[in-house]
């Protein structure tokens, strides 16, 4: 018997979603993390590092500096 989810489950599934880890980019390019070649990122806890904006990768959690955040695509 299958079971609908409450409103406060959804609401909460719906929440990491839009909060949870994003693919960035430019243009038609995505970025990828370095290390292990994943296109999903966090801003995570270092947001904004001395002046320099940092993305957090989802899968090994290196920590990418950059100049300007790059725009969050839906690709």
């Amino acid at each position: 018997m299958p079971t609908t989810p409450s409103p406060l489950k959804r609401a909460f599934t719906a929440a990491k979603r839009a909060l949870g880890p994003q693919r960035y980019g430019s243009g038609d390019r995505v970025l990828a993390c370095p290390m292990c070649g994943h296109d999903h990122f966090d801003t995570g806890p270092y947001m904004v590092l001395f002046g320099v904006w940092t993305l957090v990768c989802a899968e090994c959690r290196h920590i990418s500096p950059f100049e300007r955040l790059p725009e969050r695509t839906d690709a």
